[in-house]
């Protein structure tokens, strides 16, 4: 995600270390986080595109 937009979001940054062997572990965490800033932003998820 570019930095401007994860500013706008909440105001702070937040990294999750990650590795091309380890990506699978930590993105649930990634989720976790975005889902949560989004529901506090009263940002609704996109709608899944058929195709």
């Amino acid at each position: 995600m570019h930095e401007h937009y994860a500013g706008e979001m909440q105001k702070n940054y937040e990294y999750i270390t990650f590795s091309r062997s380890n990506f699978a572990s930590v993105l649930p965490e990634v989720v976790r986080r975005l889902q949560g800033d989004l529901t506090a932003n009263h940002i609704p998820l996109p709608l899944a595109r058929d195709g």
